[in-house]
């Protein structure tokens, strides 16, 4: 065989080689292709068709008068009488919330916690009384909005896929319950049987027009089973709470209280029973159950005997604070399951929570913030998950 003929045939085999190479390996993508996507050693495998569940952090706050200055604070407090809105973004931050409903919030324009949070992360928004890292809007379905019964929000978490945001600021107008509970306890007009005194109680408060308000905006939401959140400042106890067995053994609500009655009974309060017979569930509840050992307390941190336009937080001055717990945050929907659930509030060794003779907390949250509290109530954080069904 000549030279050339060698070098053709040697070309020849090559080639064929090659194509048997191609084969081979279209035949192998062929194979892996019909198995699915390949499951690597400690991974689990998973379907194209399965859907990622949503985590969802969501903040419940009282920003008092906006963050603009107030003496509410506290007269010891570093910020009494002083802008608070750096204090209430840093905090937002550092609970790494992903929607924040507020309650007395001020303008939108030129909001400075709005400016401070976007300062750190420009996806943060502002719609009405939320905070959103998500687009917020208007909830479609509530297109008129009340201060005080509610204000509806649609946030989009995903393209195409929302959770609707309703912020409430009740405002009782025949009193706040627990102190019509203590006018009675001073008066010695608490009746002997529980169900009497309850029902004297309710019958002297508010007619449920606001809850029904509130109710009556939730319930398109409600029926089509969205994910939909209920938060804010309702200035009215739950009925989860004020329970018999706390009206037992639970701690008495009234800060040194000097009557030998401690403020605790069994009363099935308005607001959130609306709510609850209506399916909707409390987040703080639905995490820890026992109000005897979680009393969940957000109102209100302590501050000095002496701040103007407060009564006394305690001492024998009174009557005193009653502490309770009256910023919720409740939710329903498919798919919508609470993972935790927080009080946030101040670091009770911080000065001005403190004063003379004040030495053990009456009650300590289960998240603190490490500068001065921002706010006269206590937050309430809640992460959910949300999955397709």
């Amino acid at each position: 065989m000549s030279s050339i003929e060698q070098i053709h045939d040697r070309l020849s085999r090559m080639q064929r080689y090659s194509q048997l190479q191609i084969a081979a390996f279209l035949a192998c993508v062929m194979v892996i292709t019909s198995l699915g996507t390949p499951v690597l050693q400690g991974q689990e495998r998973k379907s194209d068709a399965s859907v990622e569940p949503t985590h969802l952090r969501i903040l419940n706050l009282n920003i008092l008068q906006g963050g603009n200055p107030a003496r509410e604070i506290g007269r010891t407090s570093p910020l009494y009488r002083k802008p608070r809105h750096q204090h209430i973004a840093k905090l937002i931050l550092q609970m790494k919330a992903d929607i924040v409903g507020t309650t007395e919030p001020r303008s939108i324009d030129n909001d400075p916690i709005l400016i401070e949070l976007q300062r750190h992360d420009s996806k943060w928004n502002r719609f009405g009384k939320v905070y959103s890292r998500f687009p917020v809007s208007a909830d479609p379905l509530n297109s008129k909005n009340s201060s005080r019964d509610s204000i509806a929000h649609r946030v989009e978490i995903v393209d195409g896929k929302f959770v609707y945001i309703h912020v409430a600021h009740w405002w009782p107008s025949n009193g706040y319950g627990p102190d019509v509970v203590m006018k009675h306890v001073q008066a010695g007009t608490v009746d002997n049987d529980p169900k009497k005194f309850e029902e004297k109680v309710l019958k002297s408060m508010s007619t449920p027009g606001s809850y029904n308000l509130t109710l009556r905006r939730l319930k398109p939401h409600l029926d089509a089973g969205h994910a939909v959140f209920l938060l804010g400042d309702f200035n009215e106890s739950s009925h989860l709470d004020w329970t018999e067995e706390y009206a037992r053994r639970g701690p008495d609500r009234w800060v040194d209280n000097p009557t030998k009655m401690p403020l605790r009974f069994p009363i099935q309060w308005r607001g959130s029973k609306t709510f609850t017979d209506a399916g909707m569930r409390d987040a703080y509840r639905t995490i820890f159950p026992n109000p005897v050992t979680h009393p969940g307390y957000t109102w209100t941190p302590p501050y000095d005997n002496g701040t103007p336009g407060r009564r006394p937080y305690d001492g024998d001055k009174g009557p005193n604070q009653i502490l309770d717990r009256i910023d919720w945050v409740m939710f329903a929907g498919k798919g919508v399951s609470v993972k935790s659930a927080a009080t946030v509030g101040e670091k009770f060794t911080n000065k001005e929570h403190l004063s003379e003779g004040r030495r053990k907390p009456v009650y300590v949250p289960e998240i603190q913030y490490d500068g001065p509290w921002p706010s006269d109530h206590r937050g309430v954080l809640a992460t959910f998950v949300i999955s397709d069904e």
